[in-house]
């Protein structure tokens, strides 16, 4: 958090800014996972076209997102997103969220290009039915530290409407029940490769699935 702000703070002085227009924000359904039980949902900034002061493309170096959900419970994981760039990312822990979290990350890549930015992917599982996701107002994107001497400063965001989506099903798997059922074959908890006995890799998945 404070690595961001600081970024932040930087761009009255070296403000990369005059940005041409707006950067849209989406939510996008990214099927479903833990075996049918979970929802994916990834969050994604599109800044192609766009370009700052002296005609540069836009690229970005960090964002704050404040996302809030109609009902508790459902957010199991937040991961970064991976596209273009790696991100140091922290979020809300996920068992302290209600229905607000907060998802940070930052980038120092002064050669972040310009187009589509995968900032993170959310994993909703718990009990069966609908879900809207929506962006608040308050958050932020900054744009990329050109060298020499040239940003970051916040970009003007098109965000998006309300998302509604689903959790497909009731998520009813133990953790305290996979580990019993370790080296056994039970198809309820062989998610993974190889399949035929309950192992490592299908109670890794376990945990990441549990909400």
């Amino acid at each position: 958090m404070r690595i961001f702000l600081l970024l932040f703070s930087c761009s009255a002085l070296l403000g990369q800014s005059n940005v041409n227009g707006n950067l849209p924000v989406t939510l996008v359904d990214g099927g479903t996972d833990c075996d049918g039980l979970g929802q994916l949902i990834l969050i994604w900034a599109d800044t192609t076209g766009l370009t700052g002061d002296q005609g540069a493309a836009l690229g970005l170096n960090a964002f704050r997102l404040i996302l809030n959900v109609s009902r508790p419970g459902v957010i199991t994981q937040i991961q970064p997103g991976t596209q273009p760039l790696d991100w140091t990312f922290v979020q809300t822990e996920p068992s302290q969220v209600t229905t607000q979290t907060v998802l940070v990350g930052w980038s120092s890549d002064t050669n972040a290009p310009g187009g589509f930015y995968h900032l993170a992917t959310l994993l909703l599982t718990g009990d069966q039915g609908p879900v809207t996701l929506s962006l608040d107002p308050n958050s932020e994107v900054s744009s990329r530290l050109v060298q020499p001497g040239n940003g970051p400063s916040l970009v003007p965001l098109q965000l998006p409407a309300p998302f509604v989506t689903s959790i497909p099903q009731t998520f009813n798997l133990s953790l305290f029940t996979g580990v019993a059922t370790w080296d056994m074959a039970d198809p309820d908890y062989d998610w993974i490769a190889p399949f035929g006995k309950v192992d490592v890799l299908d109670l890794v998945q376990l945990v990441y699935c549990s909400p």
